[in-house]
């Protein structure tokens, strides 16, 4: 999975379909996992992108 560099976090985020974009950003205590049904359901039209929240799934983990 890719990873962005925002500043002082890497963000891993997934990113499947092509299309108008659609984000999908999950709640407290998840992690990208939380959307793969709306991803299969979604990436045949839409470009579908979906982040870990730094501290979460394999994103850079949160110290303060």
């Amino acid at each position: 999975m890719p990873i962005a560099k925002c500043g002082r976090f890497d963000v891993n985020f997934v990113e499947e379909g092509d299309g108008f974009p659609v984000l999908l950003i999950h709640g407290l205590a998840g992690d990208h996992t939380a959307w793969l049904p709306q991803i299969a359901a979604f990436r045949d039209k839409y470009r579908v992108i979906v982040p870990d929240n730094p501290g979460s799934g394999a994103s850079s983990p949160v110290d303060a």
